[in-house]
């Protein structure tokens, strides 16, 4: 309940999540047979509203570190 109570108090906003090490696999990218590309997350998504502290998780910019962000809004 507490979900469904925040929710009415949360504003929609563009969010960004930081990931680093690792690559996205190829069925992300390239289309199957019903041209659907992408992925899930099977659990909560921790995001953040400043996409300087995505960033930071992603790596911070080492080129060492293969990083991702992702931006997602509604």
């Amino acid at each position: 309940s507490v979900i469904v109570k925040s929710s009415k108090l949360t504003k929609a906003a563009k969010v960004y999540r930081g990931v680093a090490g690792g690559k996205l696999p190829d069925s992300f990218w390239t289309p199957n047979e019903y041209n659907v590309r992408g992925g899930i997350e099977g659990a909560f998504l921790s995001t953040t509203l400043d996409r300087k502290v995505a960033f930071d998780y992603a790596g911070g910019g080492d080129p060492s570190k293969p990083g991702l962000i992702f931006e997602v809004q509604n």
